[in-house]
């Protein structure tokens, strides 16, 4: 209507000028209640926007909160027949059921003391994930990392066939092993994506056989860590078979990712590194425990985690300093703690603090009832540390050239007690026999650990243990100097530089 009288005023106005007829007065006081009226509706109109912007962004964060509250969790109701016979006296029934959607991992928290006497305190915690659909209210909560396997005997151990062919050529009679084969969804379509098996309706085996446990040539089609990968998919897959009650199934994927791991061991594992590597992949897997909390707990079925407190415990410290000047000019604290406690800790995250300061982030191993575990407190200010190159010579010898180098490390301590202190540096470490590499000299002698002799002098890694007093700094810093020879073809030179 306000734009309709706009207009007639200004159609009337146009109208009576030219008449000469304009009543100025009545015109006036139009265009007076237009313009009134104008601005009320439309401080109105930007009211009503703007409260249908915070109902829209209400119903955004209700929606919002909806999905989370809902997300990744479903409540499912069963009811659970029992049939009891009763012959004589009162007697019990128990219900046992496995669930989805709950699960756990751990947690640390590890605070040193004031002084390095003081015990450092352990909080070993779980981040538990409940998203049941249904609440457990006060309940003994019990936290295990077995797998609740539901046959208890073993899979059946297959013959493992190989065949030699020409590199790069598959097997006869077996489906080529590809990275979209392993690493691709199993589910349903597991049986289908082993070699020789069979897919029938919804992924079902059809027949007595299992499939074939054969693999085609890996050289240069599937890596080491993508077999890596498809391994640990076909053995989680195992698991889920055996949950379902499909043993044959199960056993039969079992077999086919021992088969990959074998692969790995007799043509991708590098020679020298097999057996070392080996143990290594088998530890990282970790054991079976089982944890009973002391206390009854409560905890709702919510998509967060929510953590709570396995055990506090008070390990005593062996404080030590490291520094790789190579790598940083940093001096970390370090600790040697023995697990004297009655828990296995598992591999997980945890937080370091110094008293009540934060000081970083550290991953834990898998540390056994009686091993030792070292964790570090960061880097500490008064303690300096500084590498020096001080000589580089090149000569020629015969046929050979023969290059020289000299570095120096100065350590310096700001403190006001005696520490010792881990000094780390490296030497190349040649490939093959084209590259000699030799110490000359080293003052002091480098570390006569036995531990440190037999896995870290023969890569080529260098460890000094220092004393270092208060106010050693200047002309008085710790020092460590040493020399090295590099020996090669007049005519080579060195192609290429890797950290392994």
């Amino acid at each position: 209507m306000l734009s309709k009288l706009e207009n007639f005023t200004s159609a009337s106005t146009t109208h009576a000028t030219e008449k000469g007829k304009l009543d100025s007065e009545a015109t006036i006081a139009l265009s007076k209640y237009v313009m009134e009226n104008r601005v009320e509706k439309t401080k109105a109109s930007i009211a009503l926007q703007q409260q249908l912007q915070e109902n829209q962004e209400q119903q955004r964060f209700v929606v919002r909160k909806l999905q989370e509250l809902t997300s990744g969790s479903s409540k499912v109701e069963r009811d659970a027949v029992l049939v009891v016979e009763k012959n004589n006296g009162a007697g019990k029934v128990r219900l046992t059921y496995l669930v989805s959607n709950a699960s756990w991992r751990p947690q640390y928290k590890f605070r040193a003391g004031a002084t390095v006497k003081d015990p450092v305190v352990v909080e070993y915690l779980a981040a538990v994930v409940q998203q049941t659909g249904e609440d457990w209210s006060r309940v003994n909560l019990t936290l295990s990392t077995a797998q609740p396997m539901l046959n208890a005997a073993p899979p059946d151990l297959k013959t493992l066939a190989v065949a030699v062919r020409a590199p790069g050529t598959p097997m006869a009679g077996v489906v080529p092993v590809t990275r979209d084969r392993l690493t691709s969804q199993l589910g349903a379509s597991t049986w289908g994506a082993l070699p020789g098996g069979k897919e029938g309706k919804g992924g079902e085996a059809k027949g007595a056989g299992t499939p074939t446990q054969a693999f085609g040539n890996p050289k240069g089609a599937v890596t080491e860590a993508e077999l890596t990968t498809a391994t640990k998919s076909l053995r989680e897959e195992a698991q889920r078979q055996l949950n379902t009650r499909n043993p044959e199934l199960a056993s039969a994927i079992t077999n086919y990712a021992a088969a990959l791991d074998q692969a790995k061991d007799l043509v991708l594992l590098e020679d020298g590194k097999r057996a070392k590597e080996t143990v290594r992949r088998r530890t990282n897997e970790g054991p079976s425990v089982t944890y009973h909390l002391a206390n009854r707990l409560s905890v709702p079925s919510r998509p967060d985690d929510q953590v709570i407190e396995v055990a506090k415990l008070s390990l005593q410290p062996d404080y030590y300093y490291k520094t790789i000047p190579v790598l940083s000019s940093h001096v970390y604290r370090q600790a040697s703690l023995a697990n004297k406690s009655k828990y296995v800790l598992l591999p997980g995250e945890a937080t370091m603090y110094s008293g009540s300061d934060f000081v970083g982030r550290m991953n834990v191993p898998l540390v056994a009832i009686g091993e030792e575990l070292t964790v570090g407190f960061g880097a500490d200010p008064q303690l300096q540390v500084q590498r020096l190159m001080l000589d580089k010579a090149r000569t020629m010898q015969g046929g050979n050239q023969i290059l020289k180098f000299e570095y120096r490390i100065l350590l310096s301590s700001y403190k006001a007690e005696k520490v010792r202190v881990q000094v780390w540096d490296r030497l190349p470490h040649a490939e093959s026999e084209t590259l000699g590499v030799s110490l000359l000299k080293s003052s002091p002698e480098v570390c006569k650990d036995p531990v440190y002799a037999r896995e870290d002098r023969p890569n080529n890694l260098l460890r000094w243990d220092l004393e270092v007093g208060p106010d050693m700094r200047g002309e008085r810093a710790a020092k460590v100097q040493y020399e090295f020879r590099l020996e090669l073809d007049r005519n080579a030179t060195i192609g290429s530089f890797q950290s392994r």
